[in-house]
């Protein structure tokens, strides 16, 4: 587009939110002047767009230059992502993949279930997350044989009745611990029995999701470094625990948290709690979830292709311009832009990551840099605290009132309104409300909810106050799931192309050692009534402190592609050297 100068003044033109306006300097408009009547969107006839006018959402750049003001519409990888079919697509797999992540997902990890004197492992799709919180859950002990025991020791009274044939049971879903008869310790002579007896163990199916968690860290160890190698469809479709990252590289950089909040865990709570009360039985549960694996993985395979940001990285140009095209051709008719800009985009992407695809990364790099290692560290222990804290409440709902089913349900409306309300503050808020402030709000609240609930139990007003510990309980878990997605977003932000996924499995790493931990807070001896309550309380204190000193605020910002240069040195450097 060229505009000609006026005779008597300056002309430029200005664009914003897909409009061309043209203004004058100062004096009267020349004979090839531009008007100035008050619709600032009217274009005058003689400006040519080779283009389309740019959407408000776009991420285009535009480069205005020479002596006549050529403007250039500079397209960019990101600017391809916009809200399209192609997102529905990505939506969906998305949908696909956290409820599968949150019943069974696709690394083969093991149910432990111990009996007696024998270890029987069940082979689910990797069988955590939610489906512990019913496979395992603990039943009522009334009584056996018609004999009804009284309201204390229970389990002492069952061990004391030597032949008691079938113990009265009252529960509402037939877990693995109601099949296999683990509603009371059970120590016999096995190697295992007297492992856990010198641990202090005395829950064994809730020590089999202590086991489970081990399985997970090794899996998010190993899927996030291959998926650098390899790339992040190929590994998604045998891990999904890379799949977060593969979303967020999927998705409008204005539209990241909102998006990942509407289409998030806390539905799929109150979806799995009426799939669980529907099978009413651990298997069939188990086989009702792994349909939805199936789904996922038919999407990521046939309808999503590799990420463009991964393939550029790589200097993979023909895998990328071909992925580029794919989405592509998801946009309507007018939206879509020809073949050699996608190639240009991948021409220019490519230049400017400059070297980084001929390089190997590994963990050590997350800890290059001072700001590398303290942002790795931070944010490590924050999703440490995080999911100890949040399995330690959701794996421990029957220590507080209520129906199991119901206060699953009610758990995940939490966090789904949470998450809305957040999401909402954060689309509206602009940068008054940035990743840290938000971090600080919930967390803060998660912390009042835990310490007031430590301070009902060491008055011991638990009886009495049975509804707020309830509450309480249920109000920070559902707070802790827009939390979750707040460090997954922030990973993202914070890390180049080359180890973001490296540092996303080192930060889930650190929060699967706190899946490994949680489960059993309450099961530890406590020096004071309300310990695992205290003890929540300080780790959410932590983590607010930490956030707010150490982390960038990235809210807005583009993704980095490149890694920081090392530093070069100078001629007085190499001569301070070599005089010492």
């Amino acid at each position: 587009m060229t505009v000609s100068r006026g005779s008597n003044g300056r002309s430029w033109v200005e664009l914003k939110a897909g409009r061309t306006r043209a203004v004058k300097d100062a004096g009267r408009t020349g004979q090839h002047g531009l008007d100035r009547g008050n619709d600032s969107s009217r274009i005058p006839s003689y400006i040519h767009f080779p283009h389309k006018p740019v959407p408000a959402n776009s991420n285009n750049n535009y480069n205005i230059s020479g002596d006549e003001m050529t403007v250039e519409r500079i397209l960019s990888v990101d600017a391809m992502f916009e809200l399209d079919r192609y997102q529905l697509v990505v939506l969906l797999f998305n949908e696909m993949l956290i409820f599968t992540m949150l019943s069974n997902v696709v690394s083969l990890l093991f149910n432990v279930v111990i009996i007696y004197t024998h270890i029987y492992i069940y082979y689910f799709f990797n069988a955590y997350f939610v489906f512990n919180i019913f496979g395992i859950a603990q039943p009522q002990l009334l009584g056996c044989d018609g004999i009804v025991y009284n309201e204390t020791n229970k389990c002492e009274q069952l061990s004391a009745h030597f032949d008691c044939q079938i113990p009265d049971l009252r529960y509402e879903f037939r877990s693995t611990t109601v099949e296999f008869g683990e509603f009371c310790p059970q120590y016999t002579l096995t190697r295992l029995d007297t492992v856990l007896a010198l641990l202090g163990v005395t829950n064994k199916p809730r020590f089999s999701t202590t086991i489970q968690m081990v399985g997970v860290i090794f899996g998010s160890a190993l899927s996030g470094q291959l998926s650098d190698l390899y790339g992040r469809k190929r590994v998604c479709c045998t891990n999904y625990s890379v799949g977060t990252i593969f979303i967020v590289e999927n998705l409008p950089t204005r539209h990241r948290l909102w998006l990942s909040t509407v289409i998030t865990w806390a539905p799929n709570y109150i979806l799995f709690s009426l799939v669980a009360f529907l099978a009413n039985d651990w298997r069939q549960l188990a086989r009702a979830c792994n349909v939805t694996t199936i789904i996922a993985i038919v999407i990521l395979a046939f309808f999503l292709p590799e990420s463009p940001k991964f393939l550029i990285q790589k200097k993979r140009k023909g895998e990328a311009i071909e992925a580029l095209s794919r989405i592509n051709n998801w946009k309507k008719e007018e939206n879509r832009i020809s073949h050699n800009d996608i190639v240009s985009i991948v021409q220019n992407a490519c230049e400017k990551s400059g070297h980084v695809g001929k390089k190997k990364y590994s963990f050590l790099h997350l800890y290059s840099t001072k700001a590398f290692a303290v942002r790795t560290l931070v944010a490590s222990f924050g999703m440490f605290s995080l999911s100890y804290v949040t399995y330690g409440l959701i794996f421990n709902l029957d220590v507080i009132k209520g129906s199991i089913f119901l206060n699953t349900a009610i758990s995940g409306s939490l966090r789904w309104i949470v998450g809305a309300v957040v999401a909402l503050l954060d689309h509206f808020g602009g940068k008054r409300v940035g990743r840290k402030r938000l971090h600080f709000l919930t967390v803060s609240v998660i912390m009042l909810c835990m310490a007031v609930t430590f301070l009902i139990n060491v008055t011991e007003y638990n009886d009495k106050l049975g509804n707020v510990i309830r509450l309480s309980t249920l109000l920070a878990f559902g707070i802790t799931g827009c939390v979750f997605l707040q460090f997954l977003l922030i990973t993202a932000e914070m890390f180049p192309t080359g180890i973001r996924n490296i540092a996303n499995s080192h930060i889930n790493v650190c929060g699967r050692i706190g899946n490994v931990f949680g489960p059993m807070v309450f099961s530890i001896p406590a020096p004071i009534l309300g310990f695992p309550y205290l003890l929540l309380t300080a780790l959410c204190f932590t983590d607010v402190l930490l956030f707010q000193c150490f982390l960038p605020e990235t809210k807005g910002q583009p993704l980095p592609s490149e890694m920081p240069e090392k530093k070069k040195k100078t001629v007085e450097d190499l001569e301070l050297i070599s005089k010492t």
